[in-house]
């Protein structure tokens, strides 16, 4: 009974794989049914029940092969699911008649027709495709002729066997010919439940599927490129050299590979399903030219002749690479390492982890060159990394925001766009040319710079506010930063600074004597601003702090001084400042004014004093609109020639109090006496000419008057009062020698109302 022995073997391997039901004595008594039921029609009844059992074994048999797990059912597995489902649309045809009832010799004619219909596709299914529940041994001539037994080969045999037992192959006691016999029935094998171990070119050439361990045994690699699924653990001889699967995606176990010297390659790309478990054992392949560990953890890696070495795991323990001739390493699929993640690539130009986002304990490039791009472009979290043992090209860590431990890079560009925090627990050195790391904004721990191969990088951190805890240790010439809380700058300065920028300052900062900051040369410092644009604290220059002080740019602060012997060559305001004063800056030859009053209501009017300046030339106040007690020292300048007031627009406030004392400068003017009948009295300068409009908004405005049309010095009004004295030096003789220059005690000069109303009084 071909259909009997097919059915029942077919389903005995897949009960031993899938653990169905056991339907032996059901089919010994459908079968016999069937194969009578064209002659008996008395038992029509008890046919129809039978059927509808022979539907539920066909459905279940169906399921169990189905459920043999295969990433892609080979072409046998999936004949013998047509097979199945082709004979469930015959039962299903007879059980429709019988439902009816067998009315006539044409209906009995047409189920027994259905019935050979049935039998024969049974039949040639289950001679295609057979199964046997043993173990198969070839090993030798006597285990030959045994496994003959129960593996047919020949034209009439079945086209594959589903093996529910273990199969050992061994070449090495067979002869030449007795392999070739081996090899056409192993070449039969479509999955395997039990174990697999072979030895020599063993034709696995049909073999899709091993439940149990699979060992490859030799010199001689087997013909097993079909299989793409292991159920169980991989140990590989690796004296075959190139370890490859060119189909294998999923495998359930581990991987092992013995005499691992002789490994010429190996190759596990396809492996993209494995367990929550397997891994690879360490691999020392020193011969291998290219390694790829597919979805296995790897734990270590050593492969000195590989051109590439590429790890498809998801997770890692302890990952070391040491790969001295790979172009490239990389473990695209990486997503976390508990413990360590080493590379040592000497002659690599990529390294890249770039799905990676977090190792417990170290990150650690040990090996690399000039030419490496090394990028870990998800990582946020590592407690140490360690990238500065040699310098590469490029090193990205642009997601990465906050440091947990220290963090040591080398490169000559390193890219990390979001680091936010240098914690306490966390320095930061980098040794580059340039550095992407604008987005720094707590600096607790130290921020350290050095110089790269291609140059020494200035610290440009625009957002950075330094703790006292914080400091920047960097043979740098230029420091960027938003704020320090150090006032002495010793914790943003070091030995050889020259330049420093503070965007955002919070308190006033003094320098220290005999310290770093002796060696500034510019300075840049804006105040840090309220909620309602005020400055926050005043900023206090002391010369002698910052003794070597040449540039000067101060915006956004409440005073501004410039105290006796000072070296500043060049000042720059800007922003929003309510007093500058300067006195006896000896160098000052260059004095940009560039800042206005606050903008918040009610605010204070500005006070500018100008004394003692033996260089400067010229100096412009049109952006200072509300002066105050202002200008007091704008005295003594031997060579201030064009003094310009303020531009019109902004006069004081409607209570304003204002003085206005300009003497003893470089100022000149023509003067010229009344001449009855032809001219009036005159006083002409550019510069007066100014001071003359901006006075005069003030009395337009209503907020000061002229007292009377004397020559008094002061303008008043009842919410505000102006005091006005300006000298200059005469080229024209006036009436009553009026208008000289300057000399202490005798204090001729342009004041009150009739006075102010001689400058351009004939244009």
């Amino acid at each position: 009974m071909k259909m009997k022995k097919g059915l029942l073997g077919l389903l005995a391997v897949a009960l031993t794989i899938v653990s169905c039901q056991d339907y032996d004595d059901q089919f010994a008594e459908l079968t016999g049914l069937v194969n009578t039921l064209s002659t008996k029609v008395a038992g029509i009844e008890t046919t129809t029940a039978n059927l509808a059992a022979l539907s539920a074994t066909v459905n279940g048999l169906a399921t169990a092969i189905a459920a043999i797990p295969t990433t892609d059912s080979t072409a046998d597995l999936t004949a013998v699911l047509e097979g199945l489902t082709t004979a469930q649309a015959d039962i299903d045809k007879i059980e429709l008649i019988l439902a009816g009832g067998v009315a006539s010799e044409d209906d009995l004619a047409l189920i027994d027709a259905l019935i050979d219909t049935l039998q024969e596709g049974v039949n040639t299914l289950l001679t295609n495709n057979q199964s046997i529940s043993v173990n198969i041994t070839i090993v030798d001539s006597e285990t030959l002729a045994s496994a003959q037994g129960y593996i047919e080969i020949g034209a009439t045999t079945p086209a594959g066997y589903l093996l529910g037992g273990n199969l050992l192959v061994d070449h090495d006691g067979l002869t030449a010919a007795q392999i070739v016999t081996a090899n056409e029935m192993t070449a039969k094998l479509i999955s395997v439940s039990g174990t697999v171990s072979v030895t020599g070119a063993v034709n696995l050439g049909g073999l899709s599927y091993i439940a149990g361990v699979y060992t490859k045994n030799g010199t001689l690699s087997p013909l097993d490129t079909t299989i793409t699924s292991l159920g169980s653990h991989l140990a590989v001889d690796g004296r075959i050299g190139a370890v490859t699967f060119p189909n294998l995606s999923s495998v359930l176990g581990n991987v092992s590979i013995s005499n691992q010297a002789s490994v010429t390659s190996i190759d596990f790309s396809s492996v993209t399903t494995v367990g929550p478990t397997s891994s690879i054992a360490a691999l020392s392949v020193a011969s291998a030219t290219s390694v790829n560990t597919g979805g296995f953890i790897a734990t270590t890696v050593t492969a000195n002749e590989a051109t590439s070495v590429i790890l498809g795991q998801k997770t890692a323990v302890n990952l070391t690479v040491i790969a001295a001739k790979a172009a490239s390493v990389s473990a695209p699929a990486l997503t976390a390492s508990t413990g360590t993640v080493k590379v040592s690539a000497a002659k690599a130009t990529s390294i890249e982890m770039n799905l990676l986002t977090s190792v417990t304990t170290e990150l650690e490039i040990t090996a690399a060159n000039s030419t490496t791009v090394v990028k870990f472009n998800k990582l946020t979290s590592t407690l140490l990394l360690d990238g500065d043992q040699v310098e590469v090209k490029e090193f990205h860590i642009p997601a990465f925001v906050t440091t947990t431990g220290d963090i040591g890079i080398k490169a000559m560009t390193i890219n990390a766009t979001k680091l936010a925090t240098i914690s306490a627990a966390g320095n930061v050195t980098f040794a580059s040319g340039s550095i992407i790391a604008s987005a720094i904004a707590s600096v607790t721990g130290d921020y350290i710079v050095t110089a790269g191969s291609n140059g020494i990088q200035n610290v440009n951190i625009p957002l950075a506010v330094f703790a006292t805890a914080g400091t920047i240790t960097a043979a740098v010439t230029s420091v960027t930063i938003a704020h320090t809380a150090d006032a002495t700058l010793e914790n943003v300065l070091t030995a050889g600074n020259t330049t420093l920028s503070l965007t955002s300052q919070g308190i006033a900062v003094t320098g220290l004597d005999g310290g770093t900051s002796d060696d500034l040369t510019t300075l840049t410092l804006s105040g840090k601003l309220s909620a309602l644009g005020v400055p926050a604290y005043a900023y206090v220059h002391d010369v002698s702090e910052m003794a070597a002080l040449k540039y000067l740019t101060v915006g956004n602060v409440t005073t501004v001084t410039v105290p006796t012997t000072s070296v500043i060559g060049t000042m720059t305001t800007t922003g929003k400042i309510t007093d500058i004063s300067i006195i006896d800056a000896d160098v000052l030859y260059t004095l940009n004014i560039g800042h206005g009053p606050h903008t918040y209501e009610d605010a204070p009017a500005q006070s500018v004093t100008l004394q003692n300046l033996a260089q400067l030339k010229a100096v412009d106040l049109s952006t200072v609109t509300k002066l105050d007690n202002a200008l007091i020292g704008v005295v003594a300048n031997p060579k201030l020639a064009t003094i310009t007031a303020p531009a019109l627009g902004s006069p004081l406030l409607a209570n304003g109090v204002v003085s206005i004392l300009i003497s003893a400068n470089a100022l000149v003017a023509t003067a010229t006496a009344a001449e009855p009948g032809t001219a009036l009295a005159e006083i002409k300068s550019p510069s007066l000419t100014g001071w003359k409009a901006y006075i005069g908004q003030m009395v337009t405005a209503g907020i000061v008057t002229a007292v009377s049309a004397t020559d008094t010095d002061t303008f008043t009004a009842s919410g505000g009062t102006m005091v006005v004295g300006i000298d200059y030096d005469k080229t024209g003789a006036a009436a009553g020698n009026l208008y000289e220059t300057y000399s202490a005690g005798t204090n001729p000069l342009i004041s009150g109302g009739v006075e102010v109303a001689l400058i351009d009084s004939n244009d």
